[in-house]
């Protein structure tokens, strides 16, 4: 014979139940590893692409005025070098879009990862609408402004570059560390788990009493919750619907 149990204990015992899986297991804890070690290799290839485009920024920083000719004669060594900006910034795209891929998997259900992830985006697209742009000016070596007009482009992409830097960083890898690969992340899974229950605790205090009718109907008036029966798990069901859509992007000088 089934006894009824105390509605406090009942509720108690659906939250740590439902608790108990927010623990992270082990594999997704190396995927977390995963993606921050592909963020810091973001972080390299900033650096990397930075570094190369001072290559040509330097020369034109010493000399004031640069002939058109000496231009004209030197647009080999300036179609290599375009060519080279571009593979660089494909490069920096290719391993943050695979950075995306795997943080995404923690994106559902935390909100906190989908905005940094759609701001990385945002801020990758951006670096890539200044690096067509200077592939642009590089093309036309016979402009009067060229030598300004590239000093210019690489400023705001080593400007914009910085902003992605200090996002993947000081944002990205810092939530990494603290929210993922720390007790952190359960608590604040935890957080927004006590709010769902508190919203839904009229509803699990009506199951309770329908419960309790099923157990012991000698505790309710006559003919009330007879033949009712209930199923406690259907209220340990939390359903997360936020999914961040991973943008395709395409490469630089298309």
């Amino acid at each position: 014979m089934a006894y009824p149990i105390n509605k406090t204990e009942y509720l108690t015992k659906i939250a740590n139940s439902i608790e108990m899986s927010f623990e992270i297991p082990d594999a997704e804890k190396a995927i977390a590893e995963e993606a921050k070690i592909r963020f810091e290799s973001t972080l390299k290839r900033i650096n990397d692409c930075a570094i190369h485009l001072d290559i040509i920024y330097e020369p034109f920083k010493r000399h004031e005025t640069v002939s058109t000719k000496s231009l004209v004669g030197k647009r080999g060594l300036l179609n290599r070098y375009k060519q080279k900006v571009k593979e660089n910034f494909n490069v920096l795209k290719t391993v943050a879009l695979l950075a995306i891929r795997k943080l995404d998997r923690f994106a559902t259900g935390d909100t906190s990862i989908q905005e940094i992830l759609n701001s990385f985006i945002d801020s990758i697209e951006d670096v890539e609408k200044l690096v067509n742009k200077f592939l642009e000016i590089m093309s036309d070596y016979e402009s009067e402004s060229f030598r300004t007009d590239v000093m210019s482009s690489i400023d705001g992409i080593k400007s914009q570059s910085s902003k992605l830097e200090t996002l993947v960083r000081d944002r990205i890898i810092d939530h990494i560390n603290t929210n993922i690969l720390s007790n952190n992340w359960m608590s604040s899974q935890r957080d927004e788990l006590n709010l769902e229950i508190e919203e839904r605790a009229p509803l699990i205090t009506e199951l309770f009493d329908e419960r309790q009718k099923a157990l012991d109907p000698n505790s309710f008036p006559s003919g009330a919750g007879e033949g009712q029966t209930l199923n406690p798990g259907n209220a340990q069901k939390i359903h997360y619907s936020n999914h961040l859509s991973t943008m395709q992007i395409g490469e630089f000088g298309e």
